[in-house]
């Protein structure tokens, strides 16, 4: 996996001509820029791809690109996330189904998981103990098909 403009500029900032070009054209934006600088110099060697809701980016990559980009106990994340001003969640393409639905709720948690039967089959129902900002809310109906979502704040 590779950043979305060259090692060089990811690990200057400053983009080279072919980069400015890929930027002239849309390929790339000013996000893509930040992110892979932030990243580069965080020894991570690239991302899929991004993407950028108000409150919240989410990152694409692979296995081994999503490890180095969390960093040891989330480290670099974490860093990532206080530079950018919001919350951001990796996510690995290898991951289940599952595991990247529960990734994109952070910082909800699953506490349920239930199938329902219908008319129409059987559909999934997943239980959260807070709200999911709407943007990872789409993203979890898109790949997890027909999926009913609820909250129920968790009581001791």
């Amino acid at each position: 996996m590779a950043f979305p403009i060259c090692d060089e500029c990811a690990k200057s900032g400053l983009l080279c001509k072919g980069c400015v070009e890929k930027a002239r054209d849309g390929e790339i934006t000013e996000l893509d820029v930040l992110v892979s600088n932030l990243l580069a110099h965080h020894g991570a060697k690239g991302y899929e791809s991004l993407v950028d809701f108000e409150t919240k980016l989410i990152i694409f990559a692979s296995d081994e690109d999503a490890t180095e980009i969390i960093g040891p106990g989330g480290k670099t994340v974490a860093e990532l996330s206080k530079k950018l001003g919001r919350k951001i969640a990796v996510v690995s393409k290898s991951w289940d189904k599952m595991q990247i639905i529960q990734s994109l709720a952070r910082p909800s948690k699953m506490v349920k998981e239930n199938k329902v039967s219908t008319p129409k089959g059987e559909r999934l129902k997943l239980i959260f103990d807070k709200p999911i900002d709407e943007g990872s809310l789409e993203l979890i109906k898109e790949m997890a098909g027909d999926v009913e979502i609820e909250i129920q704040p968790y009581h001791r």
